[in-house]
This record gives C-alpha cells, sequence and structure tokens, in this order.
C-alpha cells in the first residue's frame, strides 16, 4: 500500500495500473504493518490515489468514499484527514467547476483536524490548494480564507478577525 504514496509522489503511473490491480482485492481492508503495530488506513485510500494518478476518476472518488467511512469507523482520523487532502486533491485534478465546493469542504475538514491533532506537514500541504482556491473566491462561509478564521492554536476563532 505505501508504494501507492511512492507512486503519487513521484507520478510513476508506468507500474501504477499493476499495483492498482494487486490491491484491488484488498479494499475493504485495512494497511498495517508487520503483525498490526502500525496502522495506515484504509487500503482503499491507497487505491484511490492510484486511481488518481491513472485519472480514473469514478474509481478514485469510489474509493476515497469507502475510505472516508472505513477510517471515521474506525476513529482514525489522522487516516481521515489524510484522506479528505487527498480527495480534494484529486477533485481539483479532476477540474470540474461543480467540485469546488466539495473540494473547499473536504480542505477545510482536513485542515481543521491537521490542525487540532498537530499535523504539521498535512497544514502545509492542505493550505497550497486551498490559498489557491481562496485567492479568487473566498470562504462559502464568511468571505474570509480559513487562515483569517483560525486562532493562534489552529482552531476556529470565536471573535472575528480584524479585517471582518
Amino acid at each position: 500500500a505505501l508504494l501507492a504514496d511512492v507512486s503519487m509522489v513521484l507520478a510513476e503511473r508506468k507500474h501504477a495500473a499493476t499495483l492498482y490491480a494487486l490491491l484491488l482485492p484488498y479494499a475493504d481492508r485495512n494497511a498495517v504493518a508487520g503483525s498490526g503495530n502500525a496502522l495506515f488506513g484504509s487500503v482503499s485510500y491507497y487505491l484511490g490515489l492510484l486511481a488518481t494518478l491513472l485519472s480514473r476518476w469514478q474509481d478514485a472518488v469510489r474509493h476515497f468514499d469507502e475510505a472516508l467511512v472505513m477510517n471515521a469507523r474506525m476513529r482514525a482520523r489522522p487516516a481521515v484527514a489524510r484522506t479528505q487532502y487527498a480527495y480534494a486533491t484529486m477533485l481539483l485534478k479532476r477540474a470540474r467547476p461543480k467540485d469546488r465546493e466539495r473540494v473547499r469542504e473536504l480542505l477545510d475538514q482536513s485542515l481543521a483536524t491537521a490542525h487540532e491533532l498537530g499535523m504539521l506537514s498535512l497544514i502545509e500541504q492542505a493550505q497550497i490548494p486551498l490559498a489557491a482556491i481562496e485567492s479568487t473566491t473566498g470562504s462559502p462561509r464568511t468571505g474570509q480564507p480559513i487562515s483569517h478564521r483560525l486562532s493562534p492554536r489552529g482552531r476556529p476563532s470565536d471573535r472575528p478577525s480584524a479585517s471582518a
């Protein structure tokens, strides 16, 4: 399953279809290391990454939806946040105008969890596509980018920002 991450980072399409076929029978399982001491989350997440790399948009949607359900059921919040981010980036790559609201929702949810759990790498990654979206539209709820709605600890501010 971790080879899917490597394939995505390297944009390695050459073996992605083979890896996808090898992982597909395990879509309803969790990826673990060793005797289960380390949990990597739903295999469907990794299938979603590979489907994204292969531009198989419908497969990617299905796999990310399945991964969100499984990871949430396990209360694996870091895995949910990573899946939300990957799902949002897939929708951006698919580039359908009707996906824009869903992208914002997924990125906002991913960032909120990442801030709460201190997932610094994910925070940095998720802010890039969110900033690109916000530069043209602002927040759907407040007209402000999420970075303006967060307190110094990364939680939504109880009071309006100075720019409001």
